[in-house]
C-alpha cells in the first residue's frame, strides 16, 4: 500500500516538474502543506499571471506529479533583497544612494515595473547603514521596505558584530552592496560571508 507523500517529496516533485514547464522562469517553490503549494514571485507581472491561472496551472502540475495532491496555489510576491554592510566612518553618502539606487534599477530590469525592494542592514546609527536607511525612507514605503538587524551588544560583547554580520547573510539576499573604509573588519567580513554563500557582491572603497 502506497503512503502519502511527505511535503518535502511533493516540493521536490513540483520543484522538477516546474523546471519542465516554466524553464527560466522567477518562480521559487517555497512549501507545501495540506495540499496548497506556496511559490515566491519577485516579478509582478509573474505574480498576476500565477494568480490568473492557478486553478489550470494546478489541473496541469497534478496530471503530470507522480502523486496528484496539490488543490490550492499560493502566490507570494517577495520584495528583491538588498543587503547593505558598511564602516560607521564610511562618509560619502551619494555613493550609498546612487548604489542602492542603481540595484532597484536593476531589479526592476530584470523582473519588470513596480518591483519592490527591502533594505537590510545592521542597524548602526552611523556610517553606511545610517544612510541606507536615510536613502531607504525617502523613497515610496509601496516599493522601498527596511529590515534591519542591530547587534546584541548586551548579550554578545565585542563579538556581537560578527555574530549579527553572519545572520544577516543567513537570511538570503539577492545582491550585497558593501562600503568599506580603511579595510573595516566588519564589512569586509560581511562582504567575504556574502560571497561564501553565493550572494552577488560589489565593493566601494573609501580611504581615509
Amino acid at each position: 500500500m502506497n503512503s502519502e507523500p511527505t511535503p518535502d517529496e511533493v516540493l521536490a516533485e513540483f520543484q522538477e516538474v516546474w523546471t519542465g514547464i516554466f524553464r527560466g522562469a522567477p518562480v521559487i517553490p517555497q512549501g507545501y502543506a495540506d495540499g496548497t503549494l506556496t511559490v515566491a514571485t519577485m516579478s509582478r507581472a509573474w505574480h498576476t499571471q500565477l494568480r490568473l491561472i492557478g486553478h489550470g496551472l494546478i489541473a496541469k502540475l497534478n496530471a503530470v506529479l507522480p502523486t496528484p495532491v496539490i488543490s490550492r496555489l499560493h502566490v507570494r510576491l517577495e520584495p528583491v533583497r538588498i543587503l547593505v554592510t558598511g564602516s560607521r566612518t564610511w562618509t560619502r553618502t551619494r555613493t550609498v544612494d546612487d548604489a542602492l539606487l542603481g540595484a532597484w534599477y536593476d531589479a526592476i530590469q530584470v523582473y519588470g515595473a513596480g518591483t519592490a525592494i527591502v533594505v537590510v542592514h545592521g542597524a548602526c546609527p552611523r556610517g553606511a547603514d545610517s544612510y541606507a536607511d536615510a536613502w531607504a525612507s525617502r523613497q515610496d514605503a509601496r516599493y522601498v521596505s527596511v529590515e534591519p538587524h542591530p547587534a546584541d551588544w548586551k548579550n554578545h560583547g565585542r563579538g556581537a558584530g560578527f555574530r549579527r554580520n553572519a545572520e544577516m547573510v543567513q537570511c538570503g539576499a539577492d545582491l550585497c552592496l558593501a562600503f568599506i573604509k580603511d579595510g573595516s573588519s566588519g564589512a569586509t567580513h560581511t562582504a567575504d560571508l556574502a560571497e561564501q554563500y553565493g550572494i552577488p557582491t560589489l565593493r566601494f572603497e573609501e580611504d581615509a
